[in-house]
């Protein structure tokens, strides 16, 4: 069982395990090291509004402050690079640190895998009232409570052209906002579906299923890698996994990195047993590559011996019924990896 929670500082909603009460995590929202305690509903207590002064000023009771001089975009500038900007990913609100060749161009959030056009982070939300604010600001002008300054989860380096994403503390649980893991889990269910229908209906549709099989494939893949890379900073993006599958003869090597790589991550991550995630795969593997070369080799030899063509060809044919099946298993058990990692979040 699980329940819900919200973090005190950015009042994201998250969700954790029952058995994590207690403990403490990192808010993937603010990233901010914040207790995981259970939602208790409790009634809001009437803010009072006050003018705002041109200084304004937190007044408490016990302990009276001194102004707070207004905070300029130069100021906020500064815990950044002059060759970086500040960017918000508008699909999970993840704060990274883009180099400044990125501006106005299309980018790949590597937190949700999402794209969109990377624009210099203009407001914020706070974490007290929930109201948009400006991204420079450290005092809210609704609830008039201080803002501390957002903390990059990622940054970019244009040299060196990769991310190195800020890890938080190693022995937390890593929680995502409460319904995103249930959205992708259906997003996963659906694509199987359209995947297992495809390739049911490859006979029937005289081919046209089985290109429609690939296309689904090759978007499950991608997938099961933007979850590995939620857990992991596995070297092979979910860009390369699929797109390397496609280069002539260097794609049969590719399948095991891709395919059978993918099992041995997804091993690590869950307790479904090796001879699932690994050997399975890795059969899958040997007859996807078998088979091309058995084809070819039975080919050759109609032409010259025919009994090395027919050898070959009973070759080819228990390579491709092999592989068919051994694929579908595979992909039956990566999909309960996925799915196990998705509900684990």
């Amino acid at each position: 069982m699980s329940f819900h929670f919200r973090c005190p500082n950015c009042n994201a909603k998250l969700e954790a395990e029952d058995d994590w009460a207690g403990l403490e995590t990192a808010c993937p929202t603010c990233n901010q090291i914040i207790p995981i305690t259970p939602e208790t509903t409790q009634e809001k207590p009437k803010i009072k509004l006050t003018p705002v002064t041109p200084q304004p000023r937190i007044i408490s009771p016990s302990s009276p402050v001194s102004p707070v001089p207004p905070t300029t975009s130069r100021q906020q500038a500064a815990n950044f690079n002059s060759s970086t900007f500040p960017f918000i990913c508008p699909a999970c609100g993840t704060l990274m640190e883009l180099d400044s060749s990125l501006e106005n161009q299309e980018y790949e959030c590597p937190a949700c895998c999402e794209k969109s056009i990377a624009r210099p982070a203009t407001e914020k939300t706070c974490p007290h009232c929930g109201e948009t604010i400006k991204f420079q600001a450290k005092i809210c002008r609704f609830c008039k409570k201080p803002v501390e300054a957002m903390t990059p989860a990622a940054s970019y380096s244009a040299s060196h052209k990769s991310f190195a994403p800020v890890q938080p503390h190693a022995l937390t649980p890593q929680l995502i906002p409460a319904g995103h893991a249930a959205a992708a889990e259906e997003q996963l269910n659906t694509l199987f579906f359209w995947w297992w229908l495809s390739l049911a209906l490859a006979i029937p549709t005289f081919g046209i299923g089985a290109v429609a099989s690939t296309v689904f494939f090759c978007i499950l893949l991608y997938k099961y890698w933007c979850i590995i890379h939620t857990e992991t900073n596995h070297p092979v993006t979910p860009g390369i996994a699929v797109g390397y599958l496609f280069i002539p003869v260097f794609g049969l090597y590719w399948t095991f990195v891709s395919i059978w790589g993918l099992g041995k991550v997804f091993n690590t991550l869950t307790n479904l047993g090796k001879q699932k995630l690994e050997m399975m795969p890795l059969i899958f593997c040997i007859c996807g590559a078998a088979a091309p070369i058995a084809w070819l080799l039975m080919v050759l030899g109609v032409n010259t011996v025919l009994i090395i063509g027919v050898f070959f060809l009973f070759v080819y044919v228990g390579a491709a019924i092999g592989g068919l099946v051994f694929f579908i298993i595979t992909m039956i058990n990566f999909q309960n990896a996925a799915k196990t990692i998705l509900q684990r979040q």
